[in-house]
């Protein structure tokens, strides 16, 4: 038996209802005014394998409301080869036109870099790209930033 047009309507409504409330579950909430900015790398232990990185960001709330954070990832970038990625499950409230300094231990692979750190190292040209996923605790959503500057070493 053949399906019917008004069946095949209902059928294809679904489909595009289901899809779009899944597609919208995994779209990122808009910024509510949260800015973020590296400041400070610091290599404090070495081993064979990996390096450990003490990575300051600084977070700002440039809105007039407070803004409770739950957690993040941060994924940074030297000239496009991916150097480390740092979890943190700090919480953090911001209170309003405020900012606020966090701490994070980044710990770099060695195998992963090593192979293509010599391009860095010959590069007239550093660009870095910070790029994070920071979990707001009200309403519970995930924002994403990305911050990148470049550097050139050409005279």
């Amino acid at each position: 038996m053949k399906p019917s047009f008004c069946q095949f309507l209902v059928r294809w409504a679904a489909c595009i209802m289901i899809l779009g409330t899944q597609g919208c579950r995994s779209l990122p909430a808009p910024n509510p005014g949260l800015d973020l900015q590296l400041t400070n790398v610091q290599f404090l232990q070495a081993t064979a394998l990996e390096t450990t990185a003490l990575v300051t960001v600084r977070l700002s709330n440039e809105s007039p409301d407070p803004i409770q954070i739950r957690g993040a990832v941060h994924e940074l970038t030297l000239n496009n080869i991916e150097f480390g990625k740092i979890l943190s499950n700090q919480e953090l409230e911001l209170a309003p036109f405020s900012h606020a300094p966090q701490e994070l231990e980044m710990h770099l692979s060695h195998l992963k870099v090593l192979t293509r750190l010599q391009s860095v190292v010959k590069a007239k040209q550093f660009e870095y790209r910070l790029q994070s996923r920071i979990y707001l605790k009200e309403p519970r959503s995930r924002i994403s930033i990305t911050e990148s500057e470049t550097l050139n070493l050409q005279p």
